[in-house]
């Protein structure tokens, strides 16, 4: 996957990136000087996500013209359910195995500015610099992975941050979460987004996402929640779906399959007329799903929103394998 890089990854329609549960273990402060955007990198491993998380600065700036860009980065955990029976958990890369990482700065087609920077084996610390000049509606594209062909299922991470104004003299933090990318053939990532809502209300909407290197003829999920910490602790229900209707997949079912235990929410989604859903390397919200919270939940109790049990088929009908990311709902 490293070794075979191409521009397809910044050439795909913009979307927002959904609020999920993520592992913070990077973080990255530049300072601009005469519109020279400087980064500097420390990434801490999961094991290690209780340290104090320092910026690496350069210089001050020193023109008049000079602006500070803060930028931390999120690299997103996730469950991998092959196409065949089992799971694996699957942890971000290490500092030692993420060993390449990619800035570009957008606008609209146009790439403003592109940074490559390699980090040595052990080392956790980089430095990279490029120009770009101050505008709006900046789009700030992210990518991190390890290009060692011999690691045991690499995984590549991109993040995307749209609408940025990058404005001399002005003091910039920007939170860009990286996801899994899918592997075409192979592999797509399904999200649960986040949520709230009062005790006892009955709809409270949480978005799914989906990424896809692959045309998709249909898929099927299990969605489920309980506390987090807690998985005999229950009260919130998946209760239903709301669907977008510009989506090319027209036919979303779904069905209650356990209600004497913990509420699982099986959702089908196909096209009867032959449709796909194109490949979107971006998150792309398939649905909503509403959640019932039962009366009596004390609020600030957390519940944690996963997904399981995929059926995903391309357009050949062969069926992928599912990385799948998990969500968050507060009572409030």
């Amino acid at each position: 996957m490293g070794k075979a890089r191409s521009e397809r990854h910044i050439e795909e329609s913009e979307a927002a990136a959904p609020a999920v549960a993520s592992e913070k273990f990077a973080f990255v402060e530049g300072r601009n000087v005469s519109s020279q955007m400087k980064f500097a990198l420390k990434i801490l491993g999961a094991a290690a996500a209780a340290l104090t998380l320092s910026a690496c600065s350069s210089s001050s700036p020193t023109a008049s013209n000079a602006a500070t860009l803060a930028l931390q980065l999120e690299f997103v955990r996730g469950t991998l359910h092959p196409a065949a029976e089992g799971i694996r958990w699957l942890k971000p890369r290490a500092a030692q195995q993420i060993n390449r990482i990619e800035i570009y700065v957008l606008f609209a087609a146009d790439t403003l500015a592109r940074a490559t920077a390699r980090i040595a084996p052990g080392d956790s610390i980089f430095n990279v610099g490029l120009e770009v000049t101050p505008g709006e509606e900046r789009r700030l594209v992210v990518e991190a992975w390890s290009d060692n062909v011999e690691v045991e299922s690499v995984l590549e991470y991109r993040g995307v941050q749209a609408g940025l104004q990058i404005a001399a003299g002005a003091e910039q933090q920007v939170t860009v979460t990286l996801f899994p990318v899918p592997i075409p053939g192979r592999r797509v990532v399904m999200i649960a987004g986040s949520g709230s809502g009062a005790p006892g209300s009955p709809r409270n909407p949480v978005p799914i996402f989906l990424i896809s290197a692959d045309a998709l003829r249909g898929l099927q999920l299990d969605v489920h929640a309980h506390v987090r910490g807690n998985p005999a602790s229950l009260g919130l229900q998946p209760r239903g779906l709301v669907k977008d209707s510009n989506l090319p997949l027209q036919n979303l079912d779904s069905n209650l399959i356990d209600t004497t235990g913990m509420p699982t929410l099986r959702i089908v989604m196909f096209d009867d007329t032959g449709r796909t859903l194109p490949p979107l390397l971006e998150p792309l919200r398939l649905f909503d799903v509403d959640f019932q919270i039962e009366t009596g939940i004390t609020p600030g109790t957390l519940y944690r929103l996963w997904l399981s049990d995929f059926v995903v088929r391309d357009r050949n009908n062969s069926s992928l394998e599912v990385l799948s990311v998990d969500g968050e709902f507060l009572v409030q």
